[in-house]
C-alpha cells in the first residue's frame, strides 16, 4: 500500500495528458454545477486566510478508505465524516446527465451535507467518481450480478473515469469545485477471470466495478492515477492553493 501511494503521488507530479482544462466553479453558494473562472468570483471570496493551509485539518466527506489514504499522503491530519446523500434524488433534482456535471453536482452535495459536521478550522473536502463508456455512466454495482454485467463491457476497451472535487472553507465562505478526467484501458478478460474477481468482493464499492490500486484488469492508465483511485491529488492541491490565494 505504501508503494502504491508513493506511485500515485509520483504519477500526479506530472501533467495529465488527457486532463480537461480547469473549470473552477463558484461553490460557496452551492447552486449547482455551474463552473466559473477564479477571476469571475466576487472579490470578497478571494481574501487570503490568516491560517496557513498546512494548519487546516481536512474534513473528508467520504467513507472511502482510498480517499482517506490519498489525502493523508499530503501530511495533513484528516478527519473522516461520511455523508448520507441520496444521489439519485440529487441528480434528479439537478436534472444533469453528463459525467462531468454528475460528479460535480454530487461532490457539491456531499460537501454541503458535511458543513454541519465542521469543527474548529477544518476545511471540507468532498469527491465523487464515476466510470463512463461514452456518455453512459457506470456507478457502483448494486450486487454481484451487476458487477458481472459491467466488467465484460469494459474488457478490451478504453473508458474514462471522472472525479468531481468540492472544497469549502467555512471560515471565509470560500468554495471551489472542479473535476478530473482520466482514460483507462482494460485488457481482454475471460469469463473465469471476471467471476473470480467479482467473487473476491473487490468490485462492490467501486464505480465501474473495479479498483485500480490492486487490479490486474487494467492495461494502461492515461492521465492521473490517483483520479482513478477516487481523488485527483494534483487537482486537489491546485484547488487548495487557489482557495488559499
Amino acid at each position: 500500500q505504501v508503494a502504491i501511494r508513493n506511485l500515485m503521488r509520483a504519477v500526479d507530479m506530472f501533467p495529465a495528458p488527457l486532463a480537461m482544462p480547469g473549470l473552477i466553479g463558484l461553490f460557496a453558494t452551492f447552486l449547482g454545477p455551474r463552473r466559473q473562472r477564479i477571476g469571475d468570483m466576487p472579490a470578497a471570496t478571494c481574501v487570503r486566510r490568516h491560517l496557513p493551509m498546512v494548519q487546516r485539518r481536512p474534513l473528508l466527506a467520504s467513507a472511502s478508505p482510498r480517499r482517506e489514504e490519498l489525502l493523508t499522503a499530503l501530511g495533513l491530519p484528516v478527519r473522516v465524516s461520511p455523508q448520507d446523500v441520496d444521489e439519485e434524488m440529487v441528480l434528479e433534482k439537478a436534472d444533469v446527465k453528463s459525467p462531468t456535471d454528475t460528479v460535480l453536482v454530487l461532490a457539491q452535495a456531499k460537501a454541503r451535507a458535511a458543513a454541519a459536521a465542521v469543527q474548529g478550522n477544518e476545511i471540507v473536502v468532498a469527491a465523487d467518481t464515476v466510470v463512463a463508456l461514452g456518455e453512459e455512466i457506470l456507478h457502483k454495482p448494486k450486487d454481484a450480478a451487476a458487477a458481472v454485467g459491467m466488467l465484460p463491457r469494459l474488457s478490451g476497451r478504453s473508458h474514462k473515469v471522472f472525479t468531481g472535487v468540492a472544497i469549502w472553507d467555512p471560515a471565509t465562505g470560500q468554495g471551489l469545485s472542479d473535476y478530473e478526467e482520466t482514460e483507462v484501458e482494460f485488457r481482454h478478460l475471460s469469463e473465469s477471470e471476471i467471476a473470480t474477481y467479482v467473487a473476491s468482493g473487490e468490485p462492490m464499492d467501486k464505480a465501474g466495478a473495479y479498483g485500480v490500486q490492486n487490479s490486474s484488469l487494467v492495461r494502461q492508465v492515461r492521465g492521473s492515477f490517483s483520479n482513478v483511485a477516487g481523488l485527483p491529488m494534483e487537482k486537489l492541491q491546485k484547488m487548495l492553493g487557489l482557495l488559499d490565494a
